[in-house]
């Protein structure tokens, strides 16, 4: 039997196993369950996320894990490769609606039973987010342009680059508030 335990704090035990649980996920899938801002949540003391733990009764194991962020009123959660297709995605996001109400499910791919699953409870896509790069083997010559000067970042260089981000983001739908602490 499978129990959902919730929590504002997680011990270090559980962020290392949700973690590697993560990692397993995003070996399977082709892509993270979840974004930066929740890998944070996981190992910080700071966070006011709270944690969905789907636990094995018997021996405790880790089966699956949900989080919701009050800020933006948002949910992430995964089911470890091997124990899917049992109905433990289901309860997590039952748990996580009654419990928290999200707003948005974030998902990261575009895995066919996610979408089925979230369709089921009314959410549908709203966007979709791609990440690109390329290769950086050969780095091109550059000139900056007269007047400016380009460096490497310093710690001094906080105050203006949370300010010029803010700018640059501030109608981006995830930005919130960025500050500096």
């Amino acid at each position: 039997m499978i129990v959902i335990e919730h929590t504002g704090f997680l011990d270090g035990d559980y962020s290392t196993r949700i973690l590697q649980m993560a990692g397993q996920v995003k070996q399977a899938d082709g892509a993270s369950p979840l974004n930066e801002a929740a890998q944070l949540a996981i190992t910080s003391d700071w966070s006011r996320a709270r944690h969905l733990l789907a636990l094995d009764d018997e021996d405790r194991a880790l089966v699956g894990y949900a989080q919701f962020d009050p800020r933006d009123a948002s949910a992430q959660f995964f089911i470890s490769p091997e124990h899917r297709g049992k109905g433990l995605g289901t309860q997590l996001l039952n748990q996580l609606i009654v419990r928290y109400s999200p707003a948005t499910c974030w998902s990261f791919g575009t895995l066919e039973p996610a979408r089925k699953l979230a369709e089921r409870f009314g959410f549908e896509q709203t966007r979709q987010l791609l990440l690109m790069g390329r290769e950086l083997n050969e780095v091109p010559d550059f000139q900056a342009p007269e007047g400016f000067t380009i460096d490497t970042y310093k710690n001094t260089d906080i105050n203006r680059l949370v300010k010029v981000n803010a700018e640059a983001f501030k109608d981006h739908p995830e930005q919130l508030s960025l500050i500096h602490i």
